[in-house]
């Protein structure tokens, strides 16, 4: 994180003196995810009326916990970690100490081989095939050489990883497993996605050390972005604990937490701010009236919400945006541990699932005694026959290559069930910066709505940034500067793997 951290805490906790007037002011916020939990949060201790609506009848968001027949389970590997202090002391206060720390451990599974990660040279040499690493390494070489003597700028993901990588290993590894996990081909996916999805320092210091240990290492890598994060923190109860306790503490300061109520509509009045949100609930559908509303609904479905409509222009630049859905398979076994890892990448086409996480290595409460579980993440789109599927045809398809892959048996098995989520990640086609651009021009011609979060910007953030975005909401409602607060959060080129 920047180092403006600081600077951002301390500004906030300078307004906390705000004017009784704008404490009056009803503040409606879409979504109880942590985003928008942290928003609620500040602003119902500041005196705020606060409304939180979700159409879950949980809160949480992506980072809900489940509790099932003894077992905890959250939406895949979540975990706490940030470069700012104050973010962990705020987490540790508000769960009364219950987080623990945790030290990565990491694999990707491929061409039926486990691989460390991130990539060691020693775990290279001895699992993958000999004449594969040669080949990968003088492609590399290649690519590099043409890089430096003819450079030119990459037009797609595929060009960015060709050049960078070499062709073997694009054909090898990225792009089959891009395409399975994204579900579009990675020519028509944005160059700037590779900045934060491939740790290219990892993957070069290793064949470096592969063939010369001792050279200097340096890193090709032309973005700048944080290293990679081994250690994380993690709450004893669940991921889903610090939202869970975020509105617990937005109650008792007076706030009101709507959940099962389906946001159908934002209301614009005649001098083009927000007035209300239609919303139902129940089997009614009610208005509730807004003085400021923060939204961290997904921005594409968030425009076309907007009453009156947004011009053809724009409409069409929201429906360009477009998120990648996630079925998710909980698996419950009758023995008592799988592996050490956290989680587990599967890269293989032919795998139905693209990773799972073993719930029991983030906190022991995960399972009862002597058990555990996993959690298996399946990339679709909304209405395919993936998303259509059922829990017995999800299980059914996975259970041999779990099998296959040495993590259990049938036999094993006591359960399991499945969850779909809409909006997991934006995927970030070649014109998305287009279209985000004209939604957030039109959004910003509304001086009291606040889109935040990660499908509210539509950018991909750590928790640190989730909260930092809610609290940096509440401060743009209390000083009446609508998105000034976010520009920076998240900004900074990192890596999340």
């Amino acid at each position: 994180m920047p180092t403006e951290g600081a600077d951002f805490q301390a500004n906030y906790r300078e307004e906390v003196n705000a004017s009784d007037n704008k404490k009056k002011s009803k503040v409606v916020v879409l979504g109880a995810g942590l985003t928008g939990l942290s928003a609620a949060w500040k602003l119902a201790e500041q005196g705020f009326g606060v409304t939180v609506l979700d159409r879950n009848p949980f809160v949480g968001g992506l980072a809900a916990t489940f509790r099932r027949d003894g077992y905890i389970f959250d939406y895949g590997p979540h975990r706490y970690h940030t470069r700012v202090d104050y973010l962990v002391d705020e987490v540790a206060d508000l769960l009364e100490g219950a987080l623990d720390r945790r030290v990565r451990i990491t694999h990707f599974y491929f061409d039926n081989r486990y691989f460390q990660y991130p990539l060691k040279a020693e775990n290279i040499f001895s699992v993958m095939d000999f004449t594969q690493v040669v080949k990968c390494a003088a492609s590399y070489a290649k690519a590099a050489l043409r890089r430096r003597l003819l450079p030119s700028e990459s037009k797609d993901f595929e060009d960015w990883c060709r050049s960078h990588f070499g062709g073997e290993l694009y054909d090898y590894f990225f792009g089959p497993y891009t395409e399975k996990v994204w579900g579009v081909p990675p020519s028509q996916m944005s160059v700037r996605w590779a900045a934060q999805r491939i740790a290219l320092e990892s993957l070069w210091d290793a064949f470096v050390r592969l063939f010369n240990e001792k050279r200097q290492l340096r890193n090709p890598y032309e973005y700048t972005h944080s290293p990679y994060v081994s250690e994380f923190f993690y709450p004893m109860d669940g991921i889903g604990r610090i939202c869970e306790r975020l509105s617990e503490e937005t109650r008792a300061s007076g706030g009101e937490i709507k959940l099962g109520a389906n946001v159908e509509k934002v209301l614009l009045g005649e001098d083009g701010q927000v007035a209300g949100i239609l919303a139902a609930a129940g089997g009614k559908t009610e208005e509730v009236p807004a003085d400021f509303v923060i939204s961290t609904l997904p921005i594409n479905n968030l425009m076309l919400m907007l009453e009156p409509a947004v011009p053809d222009t724009v409409a069409a630049a929201a429906r360009g945006l477009r998120f990648r859905a996630t079925k998710f398979l909980f698996v419950m076994l009758n023995q008592h541990k799988v592996t050490t890892d956290h989680w587990i990448y599967f890269a293989d086409r032919h795998v139905l699932f693209n990773r799972i996480s073993e719930m029991r290595n983030f906190t022991p409460m995960a399972a009862p005694w002597n058990r555990t579980s996993l959690t298996l993440e399946i990339s679709c789109d909304e209405g395919d026959e993936i998303w259509n599927a059922g829990a017995d045809w999800l299980y059914e398809r996975s259970i041999g290559d779990l099998e296959a892959a040495g993590l259990t048996e049938r036999k094993q098995v006591a359960g399991f069930w499945a969850e779909r989520v809409h909006t997991t990640y934006p995927i970030y086609l070649k014109n998305f910066d287009t279209n985000l651009i004209t939604a957030k021009k039109h959004l910003a011609g509304i001086p009291n709505l606040i889109t935040c979060g990660r499908q509210g910007l539509f950018t991909y953030i750590n928790m640190d940034h989730a909260m930092m975005m809610g609290f940096g909401a509440a401060q743009g409602v209390v000083e009446g500067k609508a998105q000034d607060a976010l520009r920076l959060i998240g900004s900074e080129q990192l890596y999340f793997g």
